[in-house]
């Protein structure tokens, strides 16, 4: 058996390939490829800390009253086109179960704040 020690270098895609091979060096027909395809990722402790400064800025919507559903304040999915391509809550989705704080995507976005505040608190 052998081990392999890897040191990643960046955050980001990458494809790790094996070669196995068996029998006389001279025979080729004793060969296997094998790809492993990894996504690197940060630390833990900076990736949840990223996520919470996103969501609190960009996925927080206020309690002030704007939206005729009154769904904040909280957490919300996030709209990458909204505010002029700044970014804010999902608030219109022809899609409903988008937009909201239930089912199976709206519930999403409070259940990651949660998991961030476990793993992560702040006082904020």
């Amino acid at each position: 058996a052998h081990a392999l020690r890897l040191r990643p270098v960046a955050v980001g895609r990458c494809r790790l390939t094996l070669r196995y091979r068996w029998g006389p060096a001279a025979d080729r027909r004793g060969e296997l490829l094998q790809f492993v395809h990894y996504n690197l990722l940060e630390p833990a402790a900076a990736l949840l800390q990223r996520h919470g400064d996103f969501a609190s800025t960009v996925g927080w919507l206020p309690g002030n009253g704007s939206d005729p559903w009154h769904r904040g304040p909280g957490y919300m999915g996030t709209d990458a086109d909204a505010d002029g391509g700044r970014g804010g809550a999902l608030l219109y989705d022809p899609r409903v179960f988008m937009a909201g704080h239930s089912d199976e995507s709206g519930a999403s976005a409070p259940l990651a704040m949660s998991v961030k505040q476990l793993g992560l608190s702040s006082d904020a």
